[in-house]
């Protein structure tokens, strides 16, 4: 019988505000002396991805999403030394939780599972994301599973946190 079900945040429930959009780059250039353009983020961005996808050692670290973030600076119109600095804030900005929304549609789903009296798990390989939404309930054993970044630890997360039944209150 089904007694829990674990869902991804990013990107699944919850889409990142504004703060992590044009603006919120812009408006974070600004305490780093850089003046960005919120009309380049798009193609800034688009081309940040394809640098990323051509990685060859692709991790779900911390550096790697910190140049990702300064390849859109840069493509922004932020090609000063504090780009670095900025990128590093921004990536820590996508840590927390108040920087998302909720889609339209996730707390009725997540209302019906709470319904039929199912334990309801948010997961995500993003940092400490999960642990910082109001309503979670987890454990030692998930927040320390959920802070590994990497593909091969990506893994062990994945066993710790199914072995665990985080509740949504």
């Amino acid at each position: 019988m089904l007694q829990a079900v674990l869902f991804d945040v990013d990107f699944t429930i919850a889409k990142p505000g504004p703060e992590l959009g044009p603006e919120g780059y812009k408006r974070l250039g600004e305490r780093f002396g850089l003046e960005l353009d919120p009309s380049r983020y798009r193609e800034a961005r688009e081309k940040a991805v394809e640098g990323i996808r051509r990685h060859p050692e692709l991790e779900h670290d911390e550096e790697i999403w910190v140049a990702f973030t300064e390849r859109i600076i840069r493509g922004m119109g932020g090609g000063s030394g504090s780009a670095y600095e900025c990128a590093v804030a921004m990536t820590k900005a996508w840590e927390h939780a108040e920087h998302f929304e909720l889609y339209e549609d996730a707390l009725p789903v997540l209302e019906e599972l709470r319904g039929h009296g199912l334990k309801l798990g948010p997961i995500s390989t993003s940092s400490s994301r999960t642990t910082g939404w109001r309503s979670t309930r987890c454990s030692d054993r998930a927040r320390s599973a959920g802070r590994s970044r990497t593909r091969r630890s990506s893994r062990r997360s994945w066993s710790a946190l199914v072995s665990l039944q985080p509740t949504l209150r």
